[in-house]
């Protein structure tokens, strides 16, 4: 009987990762007080505010090169109350912005962390703009806009532009990051892979990490706590397979090589607990150019499916609309929009920027573009008639706005082909806003913090462009901090 029950007790051990850990290693090679896993925008603020509390910090990286999906993103951060809103005559408040951050998917996103990241995300964006972000007073790309479903809930509370786009888009966003860490001396090591989290077996408290680097197995030894800043999982097909319902079919995926959810099952290993793994953010994209962006361009083109169908109002924020589009025949799409919108800035900042030419189909017609395309031309071309009728009139009965309507007139035309991709998954690791890793007691696990995209209960819904930079920004410098004032072990 005794040995049955030894059995059943290590079986679930093994299950739930409850004394799953890496033994203590006879040497240590490289000591530091706060080892931070990933330099993307949380790891980059996470060590900055721990060395400025006064932590030895090290920052390793998987990957050669530094910047995570913030690099690869468009470049926005979201914040209310901030002094370009105030200068172009928006009174914003972080109690305007936390009431409609409380409306996207309740029950998944936890208020405690909406309350501060809206009573925050002002102070996220002038860190950023201190650290050589910048950011013109305008309203456009560079500039503010909407960045989500703000119109959608303007009856219960009035719509803002808090999308704060940085001039040089995801590159010069993560430039600011990057300036932080280059600023204050903070070490670094590329191509280093975390691999295991090592736990002091008398305490349990996360004390290290093993990893790899140049073939060889590292051990690091975190004198004061460890933060995970490694990202999501959008660009590992099992785990999304596994969590996503979507997953099985996505084409491609958004975003960086690194995000492959390394840090999330390391931290289940030693006990952590998970929140809203089936919830991802999906954006309208290109195969071939997966890191084309299409906000905030798209809202004016017209979209058809490959059977020449309007399925959905293109006004719409990207992810409803890239969930629709999943359902679609082969789940894909085609952004249709003629001469006069392909000379708006719009299309310069977002796809004449990113998108090769190649993937731009010209057409001296709207027939010959359903030819190139190979959709039905009779199906496509009353799809446009109907179109240029609702545009005429102001009134869509999908529920575009008369602003957002421009009619398909003036040669030539021009098409997108775009798929949904993943961009990143909103669900991960569950945190306090302490950023400390919660078991599934709800209990803290010493000695480990988490920030960014590899934690989950904040971004789910995603209210909008930016959202995940604020988040990032906020919960990196509290986690930073946090493991700063821990107590040295041993």
């Amino acid at each position: 009987m005794f040995k049955k029950l030894l059995l059943s007790f290590c079986v679930l051990c093994l299950l739930t990762g409850a004394v799953a850990a890496k033994d203590l290693p006879a040497k240590w090679d490289i000591e530091t007080d706060v080892l931070v896993v990933g330099f993307g925008a949380a790891g980059s603020a996470a060590a900055s505010a721990a060395h400025d509390a006064g932590a030895d910090v090290l920052i390793i990286e998987k990957l050669p090169f530094p910047g995570g999906n913030t690099a690869l993103c468009g470049g926005a951060v979201y914040a209310a109350g901030t002094d370009i809103q105030k200068q172009l005559g928006y009174n914003d408040t972080p109690e305007l912005m936390q009431a409609y951050q409380a409306l996207i998917k309740p029950g998944l996103n936890r208020p405690e962390f909406i309350k501060l990241v809206s009573e925050r995300s002002n102070e996220a964006l002038e860190w950023i703009i201190a650290n050589g972000a910048k950011i013109p007073a305008k309203e456009g790309v560079p500039g503010i806009t909407m960045g989500g479903f703000e119109r959608n809930f303007d009856q219960v509370t009035p719509a803002m532009p808090r999308s704060h786009w940085v001039e040089g888009g995801g590159k010069g966003l993560f430039q600011a990051f990057f300036n932080a860490v280059s600023k204050r001396k903070i070490k670094t090591s590329m191509s280093t892979t975390a691999e295991r989290l090592i736990r002091d077996p008398a305490s349990d408290r996360i004390v290290g990490v093993q990893a790899t680097k140049n073939k060889k197995t590292i051990y690091i030894k975190a004198n004061k706590a460890v933060v995970l800043t490694t990202g999501g999982f959008s660009q590992n097909i099992e785990m999304l397979t596994a969590y996503a319902p979507s997953g099985n079919n996505y084409k491609g995926a958004k975003g960086s090589s690194g995000v492959v959810g390394d840090g999330i099952k390391m931290a289940q290993e030693v006990g952590a607990d998970l929140w809203a793994m089936h919830e991802t953010l999906e954006s309208m994209g290109i195969l071939g150019a997966p890191n084309a962006y299409f906000t905030p361009f798209m809202e004016y083109t017209l979209i058809v499916n490959n059977k020449g169908l309007r399925f959905i109002s293109e006004g719409a924020w990207t992810e409803p609309i890239s969930e629709e589009t999943l359902r679609q025949p082969d789940g894909e799409a085609f952004l249709i929009f003629d001469a006069t919108l392909r000379a708006r800035s719009e299309f310069d900042t977002t796809l004449g920027s990113v998108v090769p030419t190649k993937f731009l189909v010209e057409a001296n017609s709207l027939e010959e573009l359903a030819v190139k395309f190979g959709i039905p031309g009779e199906a496509f071309l009353k799809t446009v008639a109907d179109y240029n009728g609702y545009c005429e009139s102001g009134v869509d009965p999908l529920g575009k706005t008369r602003a957002e309507l421009f009619a398909l007139t003036k040669a030539p035309f021009y098409g997108i082909k775009s798929n949904p991709l993943p961009v990143m998954t909103t669900g991960g690791l569950l945190t306090d806003t302490g950023a400390r890793v919660l078991n599934s007691f709800k209990e803290p696990i010493p000695g480990l913090y988490a920030a960014g995209e590899v934690t989950g209960g904040k971004l789910v819904g995603y209210p909008g462009c930016g959202t995940a930079v604020t988040d990032a920004t906020i919960f990196g410098l509290i986690a930073g901090e946090n493991a700063a004032a821990e107590k040295a072990w041993k």
